[in-house]
């Protein structure tokens, strides 16, 4: 289920808040794909993304272009353009869009021996059109995750403790208890480009985008470092400012 060292991949949806941590994997693994596209509705959210990863992008050498479909008169031009990134179609298909019609629309852009993973979970009841003759013909498959083993979490751990993957960089927002309601309703409006995590013992903590912590307490604002990211530093500061300790 990796992707394909060297190959091509698109990610449908990869900004949105599961999107960017697949997009972050490909793009920070060393034996990732060589050309990534990365295709969203929401321009907010391939801006922040691009920033974000754009020093790895550069370092690693890869060619990466993102597009948005609803920038294109038309649904062919949209996919007139993904055909013109890869003629020979990709390695790899990473469906975050839980749609689907637009999973169907992106099976013929599998290449030869390609992998779809439909990782988005589709509502029970809604069907779609899968091309099963091109398991025969050009040794496609279509994947599906319905969770990760124990293993698979152990290794996600390991990774963050040793620095290869930084899960911060998903993180939009943080909040405390008495804001729950609004970081569920920041989420259904999508109006932080990433995760929002409320703590329990923060209870009132105001919600806050991750690049605007400082303005709560200069002692939080010190702990952001360069790049804006939330830290181990950011969170035992919030918790001295705000934390009660939970009965």
């Amino acid at each position: 289920c990796e992707l394909v060292k060297g190959g091509s991949c698109w990610l449908l949806g990869g900004t949105g808040a599961m999107g960017q941590m697949h997009t972050q994997l490909a793009v920070d693994n060393p034996g990732g794909p060589a050309r990534i596209l990365v295709t969203d509705l929401d321009d907010t959210r391939i801006d922040a993304m691009v920033e974000l990863l754009g020093p790895k992008i550069k370092a690693r050498g890869i060619e990466f272009k993102t597009l948005n479909p609803g920038s294109f008169d038309t649904a062919a031009e949209f996919l007139a353009a993904v055909r013109a990134f890869a003629p020979e179609g990709f390695d790899d298909i990473v469906m975050l869009v839980p749609v689907a019609p637009v999973v169907s629309s992106a099976v013929p852009f599998l290449g030869a021996d390609g992998v779809m993973n439909i990782f988005a979970g589709i509502p029970a009841g809604k069907e779609g059109v899968l091309d099963v003759a091109a398991i025969v013909n050009t040794g496609a498959r279509y994947i599906g995750s319905s969770g990760s083993r124990t293993a698979h979490l152990r290794h996600t751990l390991e990774m963050a403790e040793s620095g290869r993957l930084n899960p911060a960089t998903a993180l939009a927002a943080v909040g405390g208890m008495r804001s729950l309601w609004e970081g569920i309703s920041g989420v259904a409006e999508a109006r932080f480009p990433g995760k929002t995590v409320i703590l329990p013992s923060c209870e009132d903590m105001p919600l806050v985008p991750v690049d605007a912590l400082g303005s709560l307490d200069p002692a939080i604002a010190e702990t952001v470092g360069d790049d804006g990211l939330y830290s181990l530093a950011t969170e035992d500061a919030i918790m001295a400012r705000y934390g009660k300790k939970m009965e």
